[in-house]
């Protein structure tokens, strides 16, 4: 009879606290790409494809596609900005100058910093050069707290002395728990402990001295 007890409140402590843990933690999402706002981006190096430097060209861009999983609130047509415009080198490591992003929707301010390059490389696909760099940071706002962020850059150019097109997209995910127990919850599971605590003891088998 113990063990029936024993089990079945820990099946029950166990479901308890699976739909506390669930109940209160929320995955926060950030995916958008935007675009250059002006400017006019440009490079070192031979070609695009083999580029050993680049130029953003503007400090402004517009939000384009908002992923289906963001959740900042953000919106095709916001505005975003990342600063200083300098010559960015490529080269896997720690850029010289972080870049600073930053962008407001209607759940507030969020600030990203760019410390490094994670992995550039460029490619030539029907007479069209292409250049791909990924950078790496964290980003703070509402319901992001120094998350690891990442940003990407891809780039086009329909052949030499045309101009450069790029877009930049933005990613990162945090798992937030928010709320404690409510006390209700808190008086099951310590009845529950108490009771196999109980259980337990009265298993306990009794030894006479001779």
């Amino acid at each position: 009879m113990n063990n029936t007890l024993i089990s079945a409140v820990g099946v029950a402590l166990v479901a308890s606290l699976g739909s506390v843990s669930m109940a209160n933690a929320t995955t926060n999402i950030i995916d958008f790409s935007a675009s250059p706002a002006g400017g006019h981006a440009s490079y070192a190096g031979s070609n695009l494809a083999k580029a050993t430097a680049f130029d953003l060209g503007t400090t402004s861009f517009t939000v384009g596609v908002v992923g289906n999983d963001d959740t900042t609130g953000v919106a095709s047509g916001d505005s975003v900005s990342i600063t200083p415009d300098y010559v960015i080198k490529l080269t896997v490591g720690a850029l010289s100058t972080d870049l600073t992003k930053a962008w407001t929707t209607s759940q507030g301010a969020f600030v990203e910093t760019l410390t490094s390059i994670t992995g550039f490389g460029g490619n030539v696909f029907g007479g069209v050069d292409y250049l791909a760099v990924t950078f790496a940071g964290t980003v703070t706002g509402p319901g992001f707290n120094n998350v690891a962020a990442s940003m990407s850059l891809s780039a086009s150019q329909n052949g030499p002395g045309k101009s450069v097109g790029y877009s930049i997209s933005d990613s990162a995910t945090t798992t937030v728990v928010t709320g404690v127990p409510e006390a209700s919850t808190w008086t099951m599971m310590l009845g529950g402990f108490a009771a196999i605590g109980f259980a337990g003891y009265r298993r306990r088998p009794v030894t006479f001295a001779a």
